[in-house]
């Protein structure tokens, strides 16, 4: 309990600016780890299929486009994950430094459709408007892109 004075309030702001402090901080190691964990998961994939390639004088050419096309495909994960960390990163410094313009949404999902298009093919998954192919944003077309790529990530 702290006093009924100026100085009592000043301790109570203290300790919760404090307990802030360390919510904050738990958060960012809990961030830290998954990024972590996130990120290794395609690296080794991808360190797995070349390894199994070099590693394979009998392999035939089919069988290695493929183990490269899985090791792209893994490649790109990679990307976006790095992507998506700088975005967080970007939103955490200061949300005032994103550029806003006019974001004409099926361009950005067919940028996205041709990013994911060989995971979008192995797991038989057809992106389908179903809105306007005029619809247009007033947004960052950064921060749009990820939450829609997340959004069709979700479905490989």
């Amino acid at each position: 309990t702290f006093s009924n004075d100026e100085f009592g309030e000043i301790c109570k702001r203290v300790i919760d600016t404090f307990d802030q402090f360390e919510k904050t901080k738990l958060y960012k190691q809990q961030l830290s780890q998954n990024v972590s964990h996130e990120l290794k998961t395609p690296i080794t994939a991808i360190r797995a299929y070349l390894e199994t390639i070099l590693n394979s004088a009998e392999m035939d050419r089919e069988m290695i486009l493929k183990f490269v096309d899985k090791a792209y495909s893994q490649s790109l994960r990679l990307s976006s994950l790095i992507l998506d960390v700088s975005t967080l990163n970007k939103l955490d410094e200061r949300s005032d430094t994103f550029q806003n313009e006019e974001v004409i949404i099926s361009k950005c999902i067919n940028a996205i459709r041709d990013e994911l298009d060989s995971p979008l093919r192995q797991n038989n998954v057809t992106l389908k408007y179903l809105f306007s192919t005029n619809l247009r944003l007033n947004g960052c077309y950064t921060l749009i892109y990820s939450l829609f790529k997340k959004f069709t990530k979700k479905y490989l």
